[in-house]
């Protein structure tokens, strides 16, 4: 079965659009941290569409609301740096982890916008980015506290079409504290002019994401409004982006409160809100998990439509491969917290190089193993409180050896952008 093609607007190259560096998330515990997302990489290339798969609780979803700076408050970042390219100088950091040798070309040196960035030893104690003033645009507001009790709540929200910050000024119980060493309050706050502009996210849960209180219409028409563009314009667009998503009766749609709306019509409102500013990164988290097959293909088509017409790069999550193998150009594999393999779509099917990418492809059903049992994996994954300190697929491989235990394997650069974390790539003997 074929692999979907990368689906670039008008044909323009693909540059790096998003790149994450070393980022760690970890769940507060006590004083400390529980390591819920590992130091990874990620490049997203514009117009890109690219999974992020794996088994439940292996640290996506934490990924992704990283990036979009709505990471519950028991959770934080605790290192690396994430850059958003866009036509302005770079924010520089003060202390940036040392590129990894290994590291893909290119990574890091592009201008673009910094999204935040700690130490790399993550030595922030004492501010946490939470969330607050939640709405279903995704243009939620952040706040940074300290220990002190201090909140700022940075309004950085931009006209529709101007390059400077505009609409409401920022508002401040008292002046801020100074930020911590290593931490540039400014390019954190700068997610909040980016999002739902420039990135937006579609939710595993549209019944729990739309507002019960609010019709259809108004809670699309709010990313627009949130950046600048007046209310009958906003809902003008509201209508024509439910056209575009096949409703066929829009000003209807338009017009309905959410209860009134089926799981897949649900959907695909979540859709038409993350889509109306026509955001440069779309980040789909698991989409169509709650939905139907017949759901499942309808919204895959109006997102590769998105990537289209709009050339959305999309950041597509979900622990179902076989969904994705059809619509994602590139795969990045994640196992507790660690992102273990990465590669084109085609190759990593066809010669998968991490063990427990092997395991996940051999589960898929397939018609010509009808009748035979399927496929599995034993063992569980481990629990974010036991994590090991080596393979974190050590416990469950059937090649492992002492030296996975002791140490986690560092990347192996195969070659035609594929790469892996494991001692036995390329048929090795670790």
């Amino acid at each position: 079965m074929d692999c979907a093609a990368v689906l670039v607007n008008k044909g323009e190259c693909m540059e790096p659009l998003l790149e994450a560096r070393n980022l760690s998330v970890g769940i507060k515990r006590g004083h400390g941290h529980l390591a819920a997302v590992n130091g990874i990489d990620i490049t997203i290339n514009a117009g890109e569409i690219v999974a992020l798969v794996g088994e439940s609780g292996c640290g996506k979803t934490f990924t992704a609301l990283s990036i979009m700076g709505l990471l519950p408050p028991a959770a934080e970042i605790t290192g690396g740096t994430i850059f958003f390219n866009e036509n302005n100088p770079p924010l520089i950091a003060k202390h940036d982890p040392p590129l990894p040798a290994n590291a893909p070309a290119g990574r890091g040196a592009r201008g673009g916008r910094k999204l935040l960035g700690f130490p790399a030893g993550g030595d922030h104690e004492g501010t946490s980015i939470t969330r607050s003033t939640e709405n279903v645009s995704g243009s939620q507001s952040m706040s940074m506290t300290h220990d002190d009790g201090i909140t700022k709540r940075p309004d950085t929200r931009e006209k529709a079409g101007q390059g400077s910050a505009g609409g409401l000024p920022q508002v401040f119980a008292r002046p801020a504290p100074p930020a911590p060493p290593g931490f540039e309050r400014e390019s954190c706050g700068s997610s909040l002019g980016l999002r739902g502009r420039e990135i937006a996210m579609i939710y595993q849960e549209p019944g729990q994401s739309l507002n019960p209180l609010m019709r259809i219409g108004p809670q699309i028409a709010e990313a627009l409004e949130l950046h600048g563009t007046d209310k009958k314009t906003a809902n003008s667009a509201a209508v024509d982006i439910l056209k575009k998503l096949a409703f066929v009766q829009s000003e209807k749609i338009f017009s309905a409160w959410p209860h009134q709306l089926s799981g897949g019509m649900c959907q695909r409102v979540m859709i038409a809100i993350a889509a109306i500013c026509r955001p440069r990164l779309l980040i789909a988290d698991e989409p169509t998990s709650s939905l139907d097959t017949e759901n499942q293909r309808h919204i895959l088509a109006l997102l590769k439509q998105i990537n289209r017409e709009f050339g959305t790069a999309i950041l597509f999550i979900s622990h179902d491969l076989s969904l994705a193998q059809d619509f994602c150009s590139r795969f990045m594999v994640m196992y507790a917290g660690n992102i273990i393999e990465e590669g084109p779509c085609r190759e990593l099917f066809s010669a998968p190089l991490h063990p427990y990418t092997a395991a996940l492809v051999a589960s898929i059903p397939r018609r010509e193993n009808r009748g035979r049992p399927l496929a599995n994996i034993p063992g569980n994954a481990p629990s974010i409180e036991d994590r090991p300190r080596g393979c974190p697929f050590a416990s469950r491989c059937p090649k492992v050896q002492e030296r996975c235990a002791a140490e986690l394997p560092p990347w192996t650069n195969m070659g035609g952008g594929k790469r892996v974390r494991c001692f036995f790539a390329g048929g090795g003997n670790g």
